[in-house]
């Protein structure tokens, strides 16, 4: 029912996208409560690759969504997004060794420093 609930919360976020502007925060609202329940799915499976897989693909979604809207950004929890979705793939790459986290990282890294450095 939870991973339901976020794939809910995506499908909005990316129909408040295809919407006027003024419907931005609301898209980038249904991002980030998709983020919060990916959250609540890893508490009740901290061990599961596919949990963390959600995580970290649900930190990053709420993160481009902010970046893409610069006007609703919030800095603070674009790098904090950032940096969960990157610790997740990293955590992934360093267990199961496959090339699809470490691409996940390096694409992580290029947005990072094109928006922090």
């Amino acid at each position: 029912a939870l991973r339901n609930l976020i794939s809910m919360h995506g499908k909005i976020g990316k129909v408040y996208l295809q919407m006027p502007m003024t419907f931005r925060q609301r898209a980038i609202n249904c991002f980030v409560r998709m983020f919060n329940k990916s959250i609540e799915l890893l508490r009740l499976d901290d061990s599961s690759p596919e949990n963390m897989q959600i995580v970290a693909t649900s930190a990053y979604d709420a993160a481009v969504v902010q970046i893409a809207s610069p006007e609703f950004c919030n800095q603070e929890q674009v790098e904090t997004l950032l940096n969960t979705s990157y610790h997740f793939w990293k955590q992934l790459h360093e267990r199961y060794g496959s090339d699809e986290y470490k691409e996940k990282c390096d694409q992580i890294e290029a947005v990072y420093s094109s928006i922090f450095e």
